[in-house]
C-alpha cells in the first residue's frame, strides 16, 4: 500500500512538472530595430527574404527598380557591419530579389546570385554551431488599406514542436522571418494603400515600401493587456506600442505605463511575473460631439483624424470624448473635390461628462457661402438634393450655398408634393442669386382655389354658391347658370309678345 501511495505521488510530481514546463513559456519581446531605408530621400526598399548564418542575419532588400546595391550583417546585438556593393545586382522584380544568397567561407562572404558568385566581401565573423530551434513561423500583414482611418499591421506566428503557439504583432506587414539560436529575426515590407483623404487623381491606390529589421529575443515574462473606453495611444517604459485594445509581451519586472487619449493621460506602475498575463482597464471621463458640416470633410481632434461627415452619412459625425477642451479641426472639404481641400478650420470644444456637445459649422462660418434666394407663388420646400433628404425650408427663403459647387435644388408645393421643379446651380463665393418659381394654381389645390373664391363673394353669393357647389364644380361654370336662364326668359318673353300681336 505505501509503496502504491509513493508511486502515485511520483507520477503525480511528475505529471506537474510536466505542465509548469509547458505553461512556463518564454515571451518574445522587442531588442531592437533598424530601417534599412534610412538616409534616403525617399523609402525605397522592402524586406523579402533573411539570409541566417550561424548568429548572423542578413537581410535581403532590394532598392526599387535599381535592384540589390548594400549588404547589411545583424547579430543579436544589432548592426555589425554595412556594404555598398561596387557593382549593383539588377533584379527583375521582388521575386528575382530573392534568388540572391549568401556564403560564407575563409574570411569571405561570398554574395550569390542565381547559383554563381556575383561578389566577395572580406570580413571576419565567428559563426557558432548552435542548433537553430525546430519550430516554425509564418507571416504575414495587411496588403491593401485606406488611409487615414486603417492602420497597416503585421504578424509572425511562431508553433512550436508541442503544438503551443506565440504571436508577435507588428506596425507593417512581414515580408520575412528567420529563427536564430537567439530569438526571431523578421523583416517587414510594403503595403498599398487608398488615400480617403485625396482628391481626384490623388487617391490612389499608392504603394509605400518599408523595410524595417527588428529582432526578438525569448526572454522570462508575462503579457500586458491594456483596455480603454475611448481611443487611447499606450507607451510603455517610454516607448509608443500601440492603441488600445492591445496586448503586449513584457519581460519580467516593473513597468511604467501611460495612456493617452486626445491629450488626456493616465499613468500607471505595474508589475510583470513570469507566465502570468495582467490586463489595465483605464476609464475615462467621456462625453459627446456631433459635428454637423454643410459640405463632405475630414475631422481631427486634437490632431487624431476620427473620421469624416460625408454626404452618406447627410454630413454628420459622432464621437466619444474624454471630458475637457478640445480642438477640431475640418480639413479636406470637398474632397475628393479640389475646390477647398487646401482650407481648413479650427474650432475649440469643451466636453462635459455624459453630455452631448454640438458643433453645426455653417458654409459662412468656413468663409465658403455663396447665397441662393428662393421664391414662389405658393408655399413650397426647398430641397437641396434630388433625393430630397436635404430640406433647406420653406418659400420665400434665402440660402447659404457652398460656393463653386454644384447643387440640384428642387422646389415642391407644400400642398402639391407630387408636383416639383429642378433648377442646376453653381455660386461663387459670395455671390447672391434669386430664383422666383411660379406654379399652375389650379394645378396644385383646385378645391382650396374654389374655397378661396368663395371667401372674397357676398354671404349670400357665398351661400348660394356653396349650396350649388355639388353640380357646379368652378366659377365659370356658377355664372354660366345665370347667364342661360336670362336668355331662356327673353326669349319667352319675345314669343309671348308676337303671339299677343297676332290674335
Amino acid at each position: 500500500m505505501v509503496m502504491l501511495i509513493m508511486k502515485f505521488h511520483i507520477i503525480s510530481s511528475l505529471l506537474v512538472l510536466l505542465l509548469i514546463t509547458n505553461l512556463a513559456s518564454a515571451v518574445y519581446v522587442e531588442m531592437w530595430y533598424y530601417d534599412l531605408n534610412k538616409g534616403s530621400e525617399w523609402p525605397d526598399r522592402e524586406i523579402t527574404k533573411i539570409v541566417v548564418l550561424g548568429d548572423y542575419a542578413i537581410p535581403i532588400a532590394c532598392k526599387f527598380l535599381f535592384g540589390l546595391d548594400k549588404v547589411w550583417i545583424f547579430n543579436e546585438s544589432g548592426l555589425v557591419a554595412e556594404f555598398k556593393l561596387k557593382r549593383p545586382i539588377e533584379v527583375r522584380n521582388g521575386a528575382d530579389c530573392n534568388n540572391v544568397d549568401f556564403k560564407y567561407e575563409n574570411s569571405t562572404l561570398l554574395i550569390i546570385y542565381r547559383n554563381k558568385t556575383w561578389d566577395r566581401i572580406p570580413i571576419n565573423l565567428t559563426l557558432s554551431n548552435e542548433n537553430i530551434p525546430t519550430s516554425t513561423l509564418t507571416y504575414g500583414g495587411s496588403e491593401i488599406i485606406e488611409i487615414p482611418t486603417q492602420k497597416p499591421s503585421g504578424y509572425v506566428k511562431l508553433t512550436k514542436p508541442n503544438n503551443s503557439e506565440i504571436y508577435i504583432k507588428l506596425p507593417y506587414p512581414v515580408g520575412a522571418a528567420a529563427l536564430s539560436s537567439h530569438g526571431i529575426f523578421i523583416g517587414t515590407k510594403g503595403y498599398s494603400y487608398f488615400n480617403r483623404e485625396g482628391t481626384w487623381g490623388e487617391e490612389g491606390p499608392f504603394y509605400k515600401l518599408i523595410a524595417i529589421f527588428y529582432f526578438y529575443k525569448d526572454v522570462p515574462g508575462g503579457y500586458l493587456t491594456v483596455h480603454s473606453n475611448t481611443n487611447g495611444k499606450v507607451i510603455v517604459d517610454g516607448k509608443e506600442v500601440g492603441e488600445t485594445p492591445v496586448t503586449i509581451p513584457l519581460q519580467v519586472g516593473k513597468h511604467k505605463v501611460k495612456v493617452i487619449s486626445f491629450g488626456v493621460s493616465r499613468e500607471y506602475e505595474i508589475q510583470i511575473t513570469e507566465n502570468a498575463g495582467k490586463t489595465l482597464d483605464v476609464i475615462f471621463p467621456t462625453g459627446y460631439l456631433e459635428i454637423t458640416l454643410p459640405i463632405n470633410g475630414w475631422i481631427k481632434v486634437d490632431g487624431i483624424t476620427v473620421g469624416e461627415a460625408s454626404y452618406w452619412k447627410h454630413y454628420y459625425f459622432r464621437t466619444v470624448l474624454p471630458v475637457g477642451t478640445h480642438t477640431v479641426t475640418i480639413y479636406c472639404l470637398g474632397c475628393p473635390n479640389e475646390e477647398f481641400n487646401n482650407l481648413k478650420a479650427n474650432f475649440k470644444v469643451e466636453i462635459r461628462e455624459n453630455e452631448t456637445t454640438k458643433l453645426n459649422i455653417t458654409a459662412e462660418m468656413l468663409g465658403i457661402a455663396g447665397y441662393l434666394s428662393v421664391k414662389s407663388n405658393v408655399k413650397a420646400r426647398v430641397y437641396l438634393d434630388p433625393r430630397k433628404t436635404q430640406e433647406a425650408g420653406i418659400t420665400p427663403i434665402e440660402i447659404p450655398l457652398i460656393g463653386n459647387y454644384y447643387y440640384q435644388i428642387i422646389v415642391v408645393p407644400v400642398d402639391a408634393p407630387e408636383i416639383e421643379k429642378k433648377f442646376d446651380v453653381i455660386l461663387k463665393p459670395g455671390e447672391r442669386k434669386e430664383i422666383y418659381v411660379f406654379f399652375n394654381i389650379t394645378d396644385v389645390n383646385p378645391q382650396k382655389v374654389q374655397e378661396e373664391f368663395h371667401d372674397k363673394e357676398s354671404p349670400e353669393m357665398s351661400k348660394t354658391f356653396s349650396h350649388a357647389s355639388v353640380n357646379v364644380p368652378n366659377k365659370e361654370t356658377s355664372l354660366k347658370l345665370p347667364i342661360i336662364l336670362a336668355v331662356i326668359i327673353i326669349i319667352e318673353f319675345v314669343v309671348y309678345l308676337a303671339l299677343k300681336r297676332r290674335y
